[in-house]
């Protein structure tokens, strides 16, 4: 009798020391969960500027004299007409391995857009961008698209824009939507 009762505290002791380790492993697992949401976050973040400093640092539309880069943080206009030109035919395709499914656009900041004071450049009215901005590229996912982009981070830098035939500049945003 007094080794059934033993046997019955230990299994009653064995129970209680695995309810205990289930709850502290379901503690574990929820703080990872949040750990992992948070590295996830900063990883798509870090994508986004990556991407944004890919097309910033880009020598088809930075501003340039003859064979050598003038500015770092400046866009040819010129260039960037061209440069959507080259997007929109044969190039896709190759961009499109480096910028995937996003949005990227130049939003003038000064002077106001609405004085025309760049020549070399037109501005879209896409809905998105707005009338103040150079929509660059857009491409948007498939809808019967398995995997559903649903986030977009948006990394903005600072540039400015140069018309080289009127010799003027305007300041603006390079904006990147990267869809994730």
């Amino acid at each position: 009798m007094k080794a059934q009762i033993r046997m019955g505290e230990s299994i009653a002791v064995m129970v209680v020391f695995f309810f205990l380790i289930v709850i502290a492993y379901s503690f574990y697992v929820k703080i990872q969960q949040s750990s992992l949401a948070v590295d996830i976050g900063k990883a798509q973040e870090l994508r986004a500027i990556q991407l944004a400093q890919l097309v910033y640092y880009m020598p088809e539309v930075q501003c340039s004299s003859g064979t050598q880069l003038v500015k770092e943080s400046c866009f040819d206009t010129l260039k960037l007409e061209k440069f959507k030109g080259i997007l929109a035919g044969d190039g896709r395709l190759f961009y499109f391995g480096l910028f995937g499914y996003n949005t990227i656009y130049i939003k003038q900041v000064y002077p106001n857009p609405g004085l025309q004071w760049l020549a070399t450049i037109d501005y879209d009215s896409d809905g998105t961008s707005g009338a103040d901005a150079f929509l660059l590229y857009k491409r948007e996912p498939p809808q019967d698209d398995p995997i559903r982009f649903k986030s977009t981070k948006v990394a903005q830098m600072p540039v400015a824009l140069y018309d080289p035939i009127q010799k003027k500049y305007a300041y603006a945003y390079l904006v990147v939507e990267y869809v994730y």
